[in-house]
């Protein structure tokens, strides 16, 4: 199979667990002999400057390399005003390519790529699933776009990494998911790192929406434990000062080997307080028998596999941009005492912490025995069974006179919408505010929108 995977993201140094997914799916698909391409960007949107004017694709540098067996062709752009023009190379590029299957990831702010991948092979874009935030649908969802739900509707197919998302998006967008679990943590086998070595009770990406206010109390209310704060995508300055405040926090850098990481960890907190579509972290944790003490939201329960420590809290239920384009999230008050007593009981009780250990890393080599790339290669040989029984989906090498003719009533319907909030933008392009001293426009207000949300995700 010839497979095209089109993402917003950093193709490396990006240590979100979406952009693990993304990648292991290309690279383990292109071990196993198929012709893999990928379209990223060069830096994370999160570095990105907003205020600068939209431009156009030519002003866009591009890099094509090989890595781990896939073709990858990353975009680096400066600023965010062009993060629009990112369809129309998405568009040449799946062109070029000429795809069986293109796969969008959901960290697709607006829904750019997807629109992109839609428009140009409609029949072919499979979407997979890896947040409920990212969705443009649902209570969860930061951005919702019923553009964006409709685009959904017309993919080929949708894959979700947990049961929990995929009913998620069934309940929600009325799409009918499938659940793939990645395989994403090596063959194995796992190391069970020495007991004198684990000193940390260690939290990955601490920050609002991933409880650092749960980690922070129980620091202060435990000042004799080592904890070990492990900043990434989400930790702000102010979270890192936090941190630095308390003298029994130690701070840590990401690392692509997390071993660095789980070798001084005794206790894997994760106390999130949004809905989670799975948790990539807690099954490593599990595989070298590392206790996972984690709140009940979204699928971190499913992550958990049956072991214990999943306590409840109050989760983030609304979000919303204020007048100052500040993401603005009411986060409750939390219910400390069941975590204190979870974390001072796996820490004191020897004999239940070598319990759960044991347990942890039982329950997860047999979870991990059962995962393989073979599970997506089922999905998209099962696509191409249903494509060949229904050959009126056009090919991406039709005209686009051609494929209007062939599509069926629900895709005229959505390209007229894509029509008309087109001539919307363009209208609304029309107006020319006023320019800044560098002669730049600011931007638009859904472009001021967008940017807000990757800056702060």
């Amino acid at each position: 199979m010839n497979i095209l995977l089109a993402s917003t993201a950093a193709y490396h140094d990006n240590f979100t667990g979406a952009n693990k997914i993304n990648r292991q799916i290309v690279e383990q698909l292109a071990a196993q002999g198929h012709q893999c391409a990928v379209f990223a960007l060069k830096k994370p949107l999160n570095a990105l400057p907003a205020a600068h004017a939209a431009t156009n694709a030519a002003s866009i540098t591009q890099e094509l390399r090989q890595i781990n067996g896939v073709e990858v062709l990353t975009a680096d752009i400066d600023h965010a005003g062009q993060l629009s023009a990112l369809r129309d190379i998405v568009e040449t590029q799946i062109r070029r390519v000429d795809p069986d299957w293109i796969l969008v990831s959901s960290e697709d702010w607006g829904q750019f790529l997807l629109e992109a991948a839609v428009r140009t092979a409609p029949g072919k874009v499979v979407y997979l699933a890896h947040t409920p935030i990212a969705l443009p649908f649902g209570p969860d969802s930061i951005m919702p776009s019923p553009l964006g739900k409709q685009l959904m509707r017309q993919t080929a197919a949708v894959i979700a990494l947990s049961r929990f998302l995929a009913d998620y998006i069934e309940q929600w967008g009325g799409i009918k998911t499938h659940t793939v679990y990645p395989p994403v943590y090596g063959a194995g086998p796992f190391p069970l790192h020495p007991d004198a070595a684990k000193r940390y009770v260690t939290m990955v990406n601490p920050c609002t929406v991933k409880g650092i206010q749960i980690f922070l109390e129980l620091a202060r209310h435990m000042p004799l434990v080592e904890f070990a704060a492990v900043l990434t995508w989400g930790t702000t300055p102010a979270d890192k000062q936090d941190l630095e405040a308390l003298p029994n926090i130690t701070l840590m850098d990401p690392v692509e080997d997390i071993d660095i990481i789980l070798a001084c960890t005794k206790v894997l907190l994760m106390p999130s307080l949004w809905n989670e579509g799975f948790g990539l972290i807690i099954v490593e944790a599990l595989l070298r028998g590392i206790p996972v003490v984690s709140s009940n939201a979204g699928g971190i329960p499913e992550a958990k596999l049956g072991t214990r420590f999943v306590l409840p809290v109050n989760p983030i239920t609304e979000y919303g941009l204020d007048q100052d384009l500040t993401l603005a999230r009411k986060v409750p008050d939390q219910d400390l005492p069941p975590w204190i007593d979870a974390v001072q009981s796996l820490l004191t009780d020897h004999d239940l912490y070598r319990h759960e250990a044991q347990a942890s890393r039982t329950a997860a080599e047999a979870f991990v025995a059962g995962l393989g790339i073979e599970h997506y290669e089922q999905v998209f040989n099962e696509l191409a069974q249903q494509r060949d029984a229904n050959p009126n989906v056009p090919s991406s090498a039709t005209t686009p006179t051609q494929r209007i003719q062939h599509l069926s009533d629900d895709r005229r319907a959505l390209l007229q919408l894509l029509r008309k909030e087109k001539r919307q933008q363009q209208q609304d392009d029309g107006i020319q505010p006023q320019a800044r001293e560098d002669g730049c426009a600011p931007l638009a207000l859904a472009q001021q929108r967008l940017w807000v949300v990757e800056q702060l995700l």
